[in-house]
């Protein structure tokens, strides 16, 4: 039986003091993704992450997620 791989966009924000969010650090970014994901049902989840942007096929071997 064939596996697929697929690649999907998560939406979350961080607030920043900088227009560009340069400033952004990692730590605000994972506690931003975290936090988002905290708050969503399984339906909000769904619609968050929308389509897979890209899929490809994939030995059976890989790990799964």
């Amino acid at each position: 039986m064939s596996k697929y791989d697929h690649a999907y966009t998560f939406g979350f924000s961080v607030k920043s003091n900088d227009g560009g969010g340069e400033d952004v650090t990692a730590e605000q970014l994972r506690g931003a993704i975290v936090e988002a994901l905290a708050r969503m049902d399984d339906v909000d989840l769904l619609e968050n992450c929308g389509c897979p942007f890209d899929t490809y096929e994939i030995e059976e071997t890989e790990d799964e997620y």
